[in-house]
């Protein structure tokens, strides 16, 4: 049997910090992706998301985040992708980071987003989640510059600012 590495080598990546593993989302990993998103990410009706994904009904949930986590695999390209990470701590599924690209071979910049549960917010796990795709863009991509977005009015992800 072949292992799913041989075949989408990214199955085979993994960051850790001191405190977090982060790795890309299999299919197995989705119901405990939703089940985290579901626990609550944001205070309700303050998402701080250009889609509004979190405040779908719960029936649509777990469809939406699959169809995603699909099309961002299916539709990476090297000149065009978004990598979405699980985020694990004390071997729970926790959140997600992403790092993308278009053109990447020319620009050398990447973008970030993030979402964590919202019981795990305040404790730092958002800062040292970015800056493990931070470090990976820089060493192991050769990224020369390194963007991330926050609402204006969430002070937590822009840090403290």
């Amino acid at each position: 049997m072949t292992a799913l590495t041989s075949i989408w080598p990214l199955f085979g990546l993994k960051l850790t910090t001191p405190r977090l593993v982060l790795r890309p989302i299999t299919d197995a990993d989705i119901p405990a992706a939703v089940a985290a998103a579901a626990s609550g990410v944001h205070e309700t009706g303050l998402s701080p998301f250009s889609t509004p994904w979190t405040e779908l009904p719960a029936e649509a949930l777990g469809h939406n985040m699959a169809q995603w986590y699909w099309r961002c695999r299916g539709q990476a390209t090297p000149e065009e992708w978004t990598l979405l990470l699980g985020i694990w701590y004390h071997d729970e599924f926790i959140g997600c980071q992403d790092i993308g690209a278009k053109d990447f071979a020319t620009l050398k910049t990447v973008s970030t987003g993030s979402w964590l549960k919202q019981s795990l917010h305040g404790q730092g796990l958002g800062t040292e989640m970015r800056a493990a795709v931070a470090l990976y863009a820089f060493d192991w991509l050769g990224a020369e510059v390194a963007e991330s977005e926050a609402a204006a009015w969430n002070a937590a992800s822009l840090g403290g600012c």
